[in-house]
Order: structure tokens, then sequence, then C-alpha cells
């Protein structure tokens, strides 16, 4: 297969994204006690969770509304939010990467649907997850190898313990979407 240009700058920019993701989630050496402590306070609260395992994605702490959205999507399973955050205040990473990695961690996400203007805008999207859940040496540490092989393509992927993830354009339905008896419960 012949390689295009467009296609190398693609590859090279997917390397420069997994070693920074690498580079960034360092493992701790720790007992089993220490782990297991550190994985109760981590699961407990999103505050600690998401500098922890995506330090390499913040350059500030959580701002108030940051807190707010996260205690009421935990505490509310069965809700619909709206973020009317302002651009840059990181609604993209908080609502497509560290919120339903945090749900996954805790057990409760089983499926996970990403929308926008058109596919290539929500596969791209999907993408950021993707390499997280790829590459994040601390999350994969704590809660098990994400990748699964044969099912890890732009667009839609399904983890190792049977997670869906899907990117859906304007104008396609995400009826019916599921992954074997999980339907997604977070958009």
């Amino acid at each position: 297969v012949e390689w295009t240009n467009k296609d190398k700058r693609e590859y090279e920019a997917w390397l420069r994204e997994k070693e920074s993701i690498e580079r960034a989630s360092p493992l701790d050496r720790e007992t089993a006690s220490e782990r297991k402590k550190r994985l109760e306070k981590l699961l407990s609260s999103f505050d600690k969770f998401c500098p922890y395992y995506f330090g390499h994605l913040m350059d500030s702490d959580f701002a108030w509304f940051h807190k707010k959205a996260a205690k009421h999507i935990t505490d509310n399973q069965d809700t619909v939010c709206v973020l009317e955050w302002p651009r840059e205040h990181a609604k993209s990473i908080f609502a497509d990467v560290m919120m339903p990695m945090f749900l996954k961690a805790r057990g409760e996400l089983s499926g996970m649907m990403i929308a926008s203007a058109n596919e290539n805008k929500a596969s791209t999207l999907l993408g950021d997850i993707q390499a997280e859940l790829m590459f994040n040496k601390r999350y994969t540490s704590d809660f098990g190898q994400q990748y699964s092989l044969g099912n890890w393509q732009d667009g839609h992927f399904v983890t190792a313990d049977g997670i869906g993830f899907w990117a859906f354009g304007r104008g396609q339905s995400p009826r019916g979407t599921r992954k074997s008896d999980k339907r997604p419960n977070y958009c």
C-alpha cells in the first residue's frame, strides 16, 4: 500500500500523540495496600481522578462549573446536560475524555456516542478518548488493557471489556446502537 503525504502526516501526528500520552502518565511504585487506598480516593472524586490520570491535559485546576457538572453527572445517571461554556474552557476534554473515562473506571459506562457536524469531526473527537484508552499507562495499569484487537478503528471501537464507542455525524441515525447487550448510556 502506497502512503500519501496526508497519510504520512496523520501517522506522524498519531505517533507524537502516543508518545506524549505515554510520557505524561508514568507509573508509580507502590504496595498493594497503597494502590488500593489510592484507587478508592481517586474513584470517589472526579477532582482527584483527572489530575492523576490526565495531568497532561490540564493546565489549571477545575473551575466551579466543571465541578458542578461532574457532580451532577455522577449523582444523576439519567440526566441530560448542555455545557454552555466559553471557548477554551475544556468542554471537549471534560465531556469526551475525562468524564467517560471516570465513569468507565467506576463501572458506570455501558457505551458512548459522540455526535458532531459530520462523521469525520465526530471521529476526530472520539480519537482523543481512544488514544487515552490505548496509551495512558496509569489508566491501563489500574483498570487493565483497554485495546481490543480487531475492534479498534476510527469512528467506532470496542474496549477489551466490551464497552462500545461510536462517532456520528449530522443526519446519521444512532438508532439501535449497541455492542452485544450493552447500549450506550453516555452521549
